[in-house]
Parts: C-alpha cells; structure tokens; sequence
C-alpha cells in the first residue's frame, strides 16, 4: 500500500505521534479476511536532547541536533497478527505504538542515560491494531 504522503519511504517521530494519530498509507486493499500487516523499518533512531522540528510523519524528517544513537531493528520488518475482514472500500485501520516498552538498551550507558560508544538499543516494537473499520 502506497503512502499517503506519495513516494516509497516515510519518517515518523514516534514522541509527536504520541496521543495523536496520522494516516500511513492510502490504497486499495480487496475485499476478504486477512490475517497479519506487515510494516518494514529501514531504520529507526533515539534522541536524548531534543525533537526533531516539523511534522510528525512527512517523506523526511531533519534529525534534531544533540546525542542519539541508532536502533538496531532486527527483522526490519514489523508483523502484526490480527485476523480482520475489509468488506467496503473505505477501511480504516488504527495502529498503537508503545515507544516505552518497544525500544530496550542492550549495552552499557555508564550510568549517565545519553549513551557512550559501548551503549546499543534494539527496538522490538510492541504495535496493536486497535481497530479495523
């Protein structure tokens, strides 16, 4: 399914999304059941100082300035199981994103949580579909 936004890749800030929401993707989807969405991540990043500036999802995103780090997702693909039936052509899906739970440090940050050079994070994203309409 394209993107809303047109072209074939999108970057969201996770933190502006919070208590928000924002359309992904617009298509055709056939009329049946279906039983798991598939998201791919090319890549995701934490930052510890400041957010980004501008729109929460947009075709690019300018990185805020100060500390971050990289987020090692390891499939690089998000599945989400949920058995659901499109009927109509208009369907709206509604997605949840934990942040919190979602992203775990795997090394040490000595103490300080900006991160040092040994620090590394891996997002394994904890994502409901709370609806399908």
């Amino acid at each position: 399914m394209p993107f809303a936004s047109g072209g074939g890749s999108r970057t969201c800030d996770l933190k502006k999304l919070q208590g928000r929401t924002d359309v992904l993707g617009v298509g055709p989807l056939t009329a049946g059941h279906y039983t798991q969405v598939r998201l791919v991540v090319a890549s995701a990043a934490i930052y510890f100082d400041n957010q980004s500036s501008g729109p929460a999802c947009a075709p690019a995103i300018a990185p805020p300035a100060g500390k971050s780090a990289s987020v090692d997702v390891p499939s690089g693909e998000v599945k989400l199981n949920h058995e659901f039936t499109i009927t109509s052509s208009a369907s709206t899906m509604l997605l949840d994103f934990d942040g919190d739970r979602s992203i775990k440090q795997t090394g040490s940050d000595n103490g300080n949580g900006k991160g040092n050079s040994n620090t590394k994070y891996m997002m394994s994203p904890v994502i409901r579909i709370v609806s399908v309409q």
